[in-house]
C-alpha cells in the first residue's frame, strides 16, 4: 500500500511539473516561432530519399525499385522535415535566461493526405540507442505506412543529441551543465511538447483522434518516461523491445530478454496456424528450440540441419534468435526457422546450408 501511494504521488507530481513547464515555454518567443514554422517552416528532409528506399530493396528486390520522379516522393509517400526550438533545461522557468536546442522532426505524409487533409491519425516512431537518430527508423516508415493502409501520418523525431537535432561534440564533455540535459527525461519532455504543439497549432492538418506513439529498444525507455509525464496525451502506445523498460539493467539483460522471448513463444502457442504446425511435429516451439540447442551442445546426435547450419555453437544460435527477436521484420522468421531445423527433411537440409 505504501509503495502504491509513493508511486501515485510521484506520477501526480510529474504531471503537475510537466504542465507547468509546457505552459511557461508557451509564453516565450520561441514557442511563437515554432507555431510559425508549422505554417511555413517545413523543408526537404536531407536523407529521406536515400535511407527510406533501402528497406524497399530488401523487401521487394532491386528490380522493383523505382527512384522518385521528384524530390521527397517515393511510392506517393512524401516526407518533409521541421526543426523546432525547445529548452535545453525544461526545469528552468526563467524566460530571461533561456537556452534552447534544436529538435528535428520528419513527417511522412499518409496516402490520404496529399492536400494535408483526411488522414486517420498520427503515429510517432521513436528510435532506440540511446544515441540512435530518426534516420534509423526511415527504412521502416514505408513498410509501416503500407501496413497501416496509408491512413496515418508518421512522425519521426531525432532525439536530442542525435541526427539533425542539437548534439554535443567531444569538446562539450567538459561542459557538464550542458550535457546533463541530454537525458531520457529531456527526450520525453521534447516529445510531449512537440505533440502538444501539433495537436493545438497544426489545426486542420494534424489529426489527434488517433495519436499513437511507438518506441523501439531505448525508445521504449523514454516512451515509458513520456507516459508518466503525459498520461492522457495520446490514444495508444506500443513498446517494441526485448527488455521491460522498467527493469533495464545490464546485469540482468539476458534474463529479462529471455522473458520477452518466452512471451513471443506464447504468441505462437496462442496462434492457430503456428500451433498447428508444431502439433504436426508433436512438439511445441519451446520444446523444439530446447531440442535444437541440446543437439548443438551434444554435437554427435545433431541432425543434418543443425550440422549444416552456420551457427555451430549454442551461444551463436541463441544470439541469432535474439537478433531476430529484436528486429521488427525478422522476428516473424523465428517460428518457421525453428520448425525447419526441428523437422529437417531433405529440403530443410538444403535450406540449412545457407543459414
Amino acid at each position: 500500500m505504501t509503495s502504491m501511494l509513493i508511486w501515485l504521488v510521484t506520477v501526480l507530481s510529474a504531471i503537475i511539473i510537466k504542465a507547468q513547464h509546457i505552459d511557461w515555454f508557451k509564453r516565450t518567443s520561441y514557442h511563437k516561432q515554432n507555431r510559425q514554422k508549422l505554417e511555413n517552416g517545413w523543408e526537404e528532409c536531407p536523407d529521406w530519399n536515400i535511407l527510406s528506399i533501402k528497406q524497399k530493396v530488401s523487401f521487394e528486390g532491386v528490380e522493383q525499385i523505382q527512384l522518385p520522379k521528384h524530390n521527397n516522393t517515393i511510392y506517393n509517400i512524401t516526407a518533409l522535415c521541421i526543426t523546432l526550438q525547445v529548452p535545453l533545461n525544461w526545469d528552468n522557468a526563467n524566460p530571461n535566461d533561456l537556452e534552447t536546442v534544436e529538435y528535428f522532426i520528419t513527417r511522412a505524409f499518409s496516402g490520404f493526405n496529399e492536400n494535408n487533409t483526411n488522414n486517420n491519425g498520427a503515429l510517432w516512431m521513436l528510435q532506440g540507442g540511446p544515441g540512435g537518430s530518426g534516420e534509423g527508423i526511415y527504412p521502416y516508415v514505408i513498410p509501416t505506412m503500407n501496413f497501416m493502409e496509408n491512413k496515418f501520418d508518421i512522425y519521426v523525431p531525432d532525439q536530442r543529441g542525435t541526427g539533425y537535432s542539437s548534439y554535443f561534440t567531444e569538446g562539450d564533455f567538459n561542459d557538464t551543465e550542458y550535457i546533463k540535459h541530454f537525458t531520457s527525461y529531456s527526450h520525453a519532455m521534447d516529445l510531449g511538447y512537440a505533440i502538444d504543439l501539433f495537436q493545438n497549432e497544426f489545426v486542420g492538418i494534424y489529426n489527434h483522434d488517433n495519436d499513437i506513439v511507438y518506441g523501439v529498444s531505448y525508445g521504449t525507455y523514454y516512451l515509458n518516461q513520456y507516459l508518466i509525464l503525459f498520461p492522457d496525451q495520446v490514444n495508444a502506445a506500443i513498446f517494441d523491445g526485448v527488455v521491460d523498460p522498467q527493469k533495464k539493467r545490464w546485469s540482468t539483460w539476458d534474463r529479462d530478454a529471455n522473458e520477452v522471448g518466452l512471451l513471443f513463444f506464447d504468441r505462437c502457442e496462442n496462434d492457430v496456424f503456428c500451433k498447428e504446425k508444431f502439433d504436426e511435429l508433436n512438439t511445441t516451439i519451446l520444446d523444439a528450440t530446447k531440442h535444437i540447442i541440446g543437439q548443438i551442445e551434444g554435437n554427435a546426435a545433431a541432425s543434418k540441419c543443425v550440422q549444416q547450419s552456420s551457427d555451430s555453437s549454442s551461444s551463436g544460435f541463441k544470439e541469432l534468435l535474439y537478433r531476430k527477436l529484436e528486429s521488427m521484420n525478422e522476428r516473424v522468421e523465428i517460428p518457421w526457422m525453428i520448425y525447419r531445423l526441428y523437422q529437417c527433411d531433405g529440403r530443410d537440409v538444403e535450406w540449412a546450408e545457407g543459414m
